[in-house]
């Protein structure tokens, strides 16, 4: 069994004018590549040129995953909203879940608790785990096939 910690990673940014649906199915496709390679997992979020992205898996390969996209210039105004040691991941089998939600949705997403719970539980807890950002992303992940 692998004991390597896990790193779960959630940001949230801008893109740059003009952006496209083309743009973002182009961010999905390549990161679906990279992180089949790399052992990432996670889901991309996104409304009207805003973007919110999950990002899981070994923590060097999170920081790698972060890093690159910081770098991308189509993006702008990174804003970590959790950074976190975790024992589980939230999406295990999604290379990179693709979601376009509505604004109220996103808003909700933004405004969740995200960064209280970490900074009171300990790494790996179950607590963070259920943090209310996590928890609130992954009921919009299950729920998107509905849609």
């Amino acid at each position: 069994m692998d004991s390597t910690p896990l790193r779960t990673l959630v940001y949230v940014s801008a893109l740059v004018a003009p952006w496209s649906e083309g743009m973002i199915e182009a961010i999905v496709r390549d990161s679906r590549d990279r992180n089949a390679r790399a052992g990432v997992t996670g889901v991309l979020l996104h409304c009207d040129g805003s973007i919110m992205q999950c990002l899981e898996g070994p923590e060097a390969a999170v920081r790698a995953t972060f890093q690159r996209i910081a770098n991308d210039v189509r993006h702008t105004n990174l804003i970590i909203t959790i950074d976190i040691e975790t024992s589980v991941r939230t999406f295990p089998t999604w290379l990179m879940g693709h979601l376009q939600v509505t604004r109220s949705e996103f808003l909700q997403l933004e405004s969740a608790e995200w960064r209280r719970v970490a900074a009171q539980t300990p790494a790996g807890d179950a607590a963070v785990e259920g943090a209310p950002g996590l928890a609130l992303l992954r009921h919009f992940a299950a729920t998107a096939r509905g849609r």
